[in-house]
């Protein structure tokens, strides 16, 4: 989960699929105080993240595993503890370049599978890019718009990374911490 007050919040929701050997894209949620003109309170996002788990465990049948919430977000972390004591809340390791690398890798193997209802993380996956300045002074730093789907999937993808090394080829797997 990627959290903001005007920008958006997103949930982005993967699961293991072992027959198939990927990461593959279940669900999103994505609000914005901004574009609806109506902000939501910590306790609010952790109602619709509660809804939005209870869904994925309706549907799957499976109880969802782990919750990586922006690291940002200490008190909306206590309040979805509190709400769904049930599933581990892990505060997301928030290193940009180790992330994108992590989704670039699995990207690269066809091992993380986009959902078509992940329609904001498609979308900003097609907008995302390095700050030009940046890659002129020999450094990528990625151009903070438009990111909030990819930084959660990046929160995902890190908080999950023990578990998808083993469907990359062994000389890809790398740092496995």
């Amino acid at each position: 989960m990627d959290y903001g007050q005007q920008n958006p919040t997103v949930f982005e929701a993967a699961g293991i699929d072992y027959d198939a050997q990927v990461f593959r894209g279940l669900k999103e949620y994505y609000h914005s105080g901004r574009e609806s003109g109506k902000q939501k309170s910590p306790s609010e996002y952790a109602e619709d993240l509660k809804q939005f788990c209870d869904e994925i465990e309706e549907e799957y049948k499976r109880i969802v595993s782990y919750v990586f919430i922006d690291p940002s977000a200490a008190g909306l972390i206590e309040e979805v503890r509190r709400l769904i004591p049930h599933i581990p809340v892990v505060p997301a390791k928030n290193d940009v370049k180790l992330g994108i690398s992590r989704v670039q890798k699995l990207l690269g193997f066809n091992k993380l599978l986009v959902s078509s209802k992940q329609k904001m993380l498609i979308k900003e996956m097609g907008l995302y890019q390095y700050d030009a300045k940046s890659i002129k002074n020999g450094k990528e730093v990625p151009v903070k718009e438009s990111d909030h789907a990819e930084d959660a999937l990046r929160y995902l993808c890190v908080g999950m990374w023990k578990l998808l090394l083993f469907m990359l080829p062994f000389s890809e797997r790398g740092d496995n911490s």
